[in-house]
């Protein structure tokens, strides 16, 4: 199997169990596994990156440049390149 196919199911699977911990009311984990999700989606929509380069643009603290130092991990990971690259210079 080719690594660069596993961002979209590891998102995919993060999305599902973010669907099943939100409908349960003492686990609070769904809004975090929906925010790995949109992390993990930023370069096959378009959207979600303009939104994502805005709040890193907003962002006092650096959460969102270790955010995208943790992405470009993974995605060098999957042996994804161009799209670490992205990440990379997002997180400047």
């Amino acid at each position: 199997m080719n690594r660069k196919y596993l961002i979209p199911i590891i998102a995919s699977l993060t999305f599902l169990f973010g669907t099943v911990f939100i409908t349960l009311p003492f686990i609070p984990l769904g809004w975090l596994l929906y925010a790995v999700t949109a992390l993990l989606l930023i370069p096959y929509f378009k959207p979600v990156q303009r939104a994502f380069e805005w709040m890193a643009r907003r962002d006092k603290t650096g959460f969102t440049k270790r955010a995208c130092h943790y992405a470009a991990k993974i995605y060098r990971w999957a042996k994804d390149e161009k799209n670490a690259d992205l990440f990379e210079k997002m997180g400047e």
